[in-house]
């Protein structure tokens, strides 16, 4: 077979056979095909699309690159992917919530990415805290606490950051077949019978549209019901941000205070929608009952103890981050509106962009983040407020300029109308 041709063929919109596609990509990571080969090849699929069967057998050799991972208990275990956004702690409520209704969660998680908070870096707020387990670890904890949380290595899909490098500066990122195909094939390492997609869609999404958002779905689908799994996907909006924080420990204390049973925001009622789906489902009760199931750890306090039995098992200190100040940055910013109405949000991702330049985030690969600064989101979409009422407040290390806070103030609109909002988009289940 020829690399020229092959990629010729696909180029003219023609399909290309099992054969042909693994030739290619063993070729590629054998390097004996070359970046800027790869590169077209890309092109012509982000132009042309994967054919169903195409899309399949490409999901399987990023799979087929690296490690998988076996679990003994696959009929009480669930995976989890989001594509992320601005304050979204979902990982971090639903883990303990599950676990706490003995269903098991092994996560493969990840950094900041640009305006996106990463759940690991959320985590390492916390004094001790180790994501560089073991296999062996990761599946041990996993299935004797219910939790445990490893970040994606090289081990795991290594032709896909290969090829994602390649797709982020050759303008192929937005392909949602291989979009599709690159986070299957992560989901698919851990052999979770069950599979969530926290798919976000809005401003401060990916999937700008319920239209692009609803396509990469039914494409999640496709790829989980091959490969033999149950998929759940929910889109779910992220035009405001998720909670009322946005910032490393300031989102690990958001979540403390869910799971105490001391608030209740939109932060927790998405995440006992989503608990509630798969607690139905895996234990074959109905939605109602699942919900009154979610309702019962957070009373309890069962799913804040799995918490913090789940923080203990990776060796994260956590007497030591209870007893620390909550907010603890030199310098408070309040927010204040200069009109009376009703709250809505314009271009969320500047508010996880500024959280970055406050340094809750990095700009470079190896930036130091400093985990306590960040925002508190006091007003939410269609929150009634007046004049010079606060709406945010902005935790930071550095004097900030006039001309920053106005920018974070521009990203709040005062309405005389409630605007059309609904948190939950769509619910494609399983």
């Amino acid at each position: 077979m020829n690399i020229i041709q092959l990629i010729e063929k696909k180029g003219n919109n023609f399909s290309l056979t099992e054969e042909e596609l693994k030739f290619l990509f063993q070729e590629y990571q054998e390097k004996r095909m070359s970046d800027y080969q790869m590169s077209s090849l890309l092109m012509a699929i982000k132009i042309n699309g994967l054919n169903e069967e195409e899309l399949f057998i490409y999901t399987k050799i990023l799979l087929d690159s690296g490690k998988t991972i076996t679990f003994n208990d696959l009929e009480r275990r669930v995976d989890k992917h989001s594509t992320g956004g601005v304050g979204d702690k979902v990982s971090l409520l639903l883990a303990p919530i599950l676990a706490a209704n003995k269903i098991n969660i092994g996560k493969l998680s990840g950094r900041g990415l640009g305006f996106t908070g990463g759940t690991i870096d959320k985590l390492e707020s916390i004094p001790g805290f180790n994501v560089d387990l073991t296999l062996e670890e990761f599946v041990s904890n996993s299935q004797e606490h219910g939790i445990s949380l490893i970040g994606a290595t090289s081990e795991f899909a290594p032709l896909d950051k290969s090829i994602y490098a390649l797709r982020d500066v050759t303008g192929t990122v937005g392909s949602l077949e291989l979009i599709a195909a690159s986070i299957m094939s992560k989901k698919l390492v851990t052999n979770s019978k069950y599979i969530f997609i926290d798919l976000k869609c809005g401003s401060a999404a990916f999937f700008k549209t319920k239209e692009e958002a609803l396509k990469a779905a039914k494409l999640f689908k496709k790829i989980g019901l091959y490969f033999g799994r149950k998929i759940f996907v929910m889109i779910s909006t992220m035009e405001q941000p998720l909670g009322n924080f946005i910032g490393n420990k300031l989102e690990v204390w958001e979540t403390i205070d869910i799971l105490r049973n001391e608030t209740k925001n939109d932060a927790f009622l998405l995440t006992k929608e989503i608990a509630s789906y798969i607690i139905a489902e895996i234990n074959k009760v109905s939605f109602e009952e699942a919900n009154m199931l979610v309702d019962k750890v957070i009373e309890d306090q069962s799913a804040f103890n799995k918490f913090i039995e789940w923080i203990k098992i990776q060796g994260g200190e956590i007497e030591v981050f209870l007893k620390q100040k909550r907010i603890n940055t030199k310098y408070i910013y309040p927010i204040k509106t200069s009109s009376e109405g009703y709250v809505s949000f314009q271009e969320v991702d500047k508010l996880g962009y500024a959280v970055v330049d406050l340094g809750g985030g990095r700009k470079q690969l190896h930036d130091k983040i400093n985990y306590n600064v960040g925002i508190q989101v006091l007003k939410k979409t269609n929150d009634y407020v007046k004049k010079f009422d606060e709406i945010m407040l902005v935790y930071s290390d550095k004097e900030l300029s006039t001309k920053f806070l106005n920018h974070l103030k521009s990203l709040i609109k005062i309405e005389q109308n409630k605007v059309p909002f609904e948190m939950v988009i769509e619910t494609i289940v399983w």
